[in-house]
């Protein structure tokens, strides 16, 4: 998978947008889908390693990578279309 870029980087359960939903209001329904390596938006020569989710939604599945990056930090990441 490639093409995909940050959306910021929050402490676990702080809300953030990606792709005009808040991921953590749907933890329990996040699905493993696959992973990705994604340069850091913060340093640029380390790369991360983010897991590739999808949740339900009315309008169809949603797709975000997201992992911990740091203790408590989550780093979020849409694909490009």
């Amino acid at each position: 998978m490639s093409g995909w870029r940050a959306v910021g980087a929050v402490p676990e359960f702080d809300p953030i947008d990606v792709g005009g939903i808040n991921p953590w209001d749907h933890y329990f329904d996040w699905t493993r889908v696959g992973q990705i390596t994604i340069q850091d938006p913060l340093y640029a020569w380390q790369q991360d390693q983010l897991t590739v989710w999808e949740i339900p939604t009315a309008d169809g599945p949603r797709r975000f990578a997201a992992d911990e990056v740091s203790n408590g930090i989550w780093l979020f990441a849409v694909e490009d279309l």
